[in-house]
C-alpha cells in the first residue's frame, strides 16, 4: 500500500504521530463501549463473542492496525468539479518525471540557466546548483558543459540575458520527446538573486492558462510557483492556494486542461493537503483519492 512508505513521517512529524495515536484510541474506545453493549443487551451467542479473549484481542488488533494504516498521511490527492472542467491533482514526487504532456519549470525573467559551478562568464549569470532548470539540463545533457539549456533558449527565440516580460514562454523539446515550458517569473537583481511578488506570480500564472488554451495539452505539472529560489515574502501552504484559486477562477472562464501540482519529497506537509482539501472542498470540488 502506497500509504506504508510514509511511515518514515511519523519519526519527522509530531503532528502526525498525535493524529495516528488519537485515531487508534479512538477505535479501540468504539470498541469497548460496542463490546459492553453487546454483553448487556445481546444474546447469549453474542455475549459469549463479547467475552472470548481471543475474538476481543483479534478485533482490537485487527482494527487497530487497519485504522493506523488508514491514518497515515497521504501523498496523493485528485479534486474534480462538477459544474466545470477543473481537474487539480496534488502529489509528492519529482516534477521532472511527471508523465503529464507537458512540465512547467518556473524561471527568471531572463531565463539563466547555467549552473553556479559550470558558468564561465560571458553573456547570462549563473543559476542555483538545486533549481529546477539546473537540475533538468543535467538530466538532459549529463555530459555537456552547462550551456545546453542556454544554446536551445537562444534558437527559440527569447534570447537569454534579455529581460523578458512577466507570464513569457519558452518551449524546450527533448529528443527523447519530454517537453518542458519555462515560465518567466522572478526578477533579478545586481547581486544575482531572485526575487518575486505575489502580483508577479498572479500574472505569470494568468499568462501559463492563456499557453494550455491556446497549446491545448492534456495535461500540465507545475511546481507551487514562488515556493523555491524566488525569495517570496510568504510561505508554500499561501502560494499553494494562490496556484489553486487562480487555476480555479481562469477555469470557470474557459476550460483549461487537467493540472498536476508536484510538491518536492522533503517538503511533504500534511497542513498542505488538508489545507487545500477544504478549500477544494469549499469550492464544491469532490476529492478522489
Amino acid at each position: 500500500m502506497k500509504r506504508l512508505r510514509n511511515l518514515r513521517l511519523l519519526r519527522s512529524h509530531p503532528s502526525y504521530r498525535k493524529r495516528a495515536v488519537v485515531s487508534v484510541l479512538a477505535y479501540l474506545g468504539a470498541l469497548a463501549t460496542v463490546l459492553e453493549v453487546l454483553e448487556r443487551t445481546a444474546g447469549d451467542p453474542y455475549t459469549a463473542y463479547a467475552n472470548n479473549l481471543w475474538v476481543v484481542v483479534g478485533l482490537a488488533v485487527v482494527g487497530a492496525t487497519a485504522v493506523f494504516v488508514v491514518t497515515l498521511p497521504s501523498d496523493r490527492y485528485r479534486f474534480v468539479h462538477g459544474s466545470f472542467r477543473a481537474d487539480i491533482t496534488i502529489e509528492v514526487g519529482d516534477l521532472l518525471t511527471a508523465h503529464d504532456d507537458v512540465v512547467v519549470l518556473t524561471a527568471n525573467r531572463h531565463f539563466d540557466s547555467v549552473p553556479a559551478n559550470r558558468h564561465r562568464g560571458g553573456a547570462g549569470r549563473p543559476v542555483a546548483d538545486g533549481s529546477l532548470i539546473a537540475q533538468v539540463g543535467r538530466r538532459w545533457f549529463p555530459a555537456g558543459d552547462g550551456y545546453d539549456l542556454a544554446r536551445m533558449i537562444d534558437a527559440s527565440g527569447a534570447t537569454s540575458g534579455n529581460d523578458h516580460p512577466v507570464g513569457t514562454t519558452v518551449e524546450l523539446h527533448h529528443p527523447a520527446g519530454n517537453r518542458i515550458v519555462l515560465l518567466a517569473v522572478s526578477s533579478r537583481d545586481q547581486q544575482k538573486l531572485s526575487a518575486v511578488l505575489i502580483d508577479d506570480i498572479w500574472s505569470a500564472l494568468s499568462q501559463l492558462w492563456a499557453y494550455a488554451r491556446r497549446t491545448g495539452p492534456r495535461s500540465l505539472a507545475l511546481p507551487v510557483i514562488g515556493s523555491g529560489y524566488a525569495n517570496t515574502e510568504v510561505g508554500p501552504n499561501p502560494l499553494l492556494m494562490l496556484l489553486i484559486t487562480s487555476y480555479v477562477t481562469a477555469a470557470m472562464e474557459s476550460p483549461i486542461c487537467p493540472i498536476r501540482i508536484v510538491l518536492p519529497r522533503e517538503a511533504h506537509d500534511l497542513s498542505a493537503f488538508e489545507l487545500a482539501q477544504s478549500y477544494c472542498q469549499s469550492l464544491g470540488f469532490k476529492t478522489h483519492r
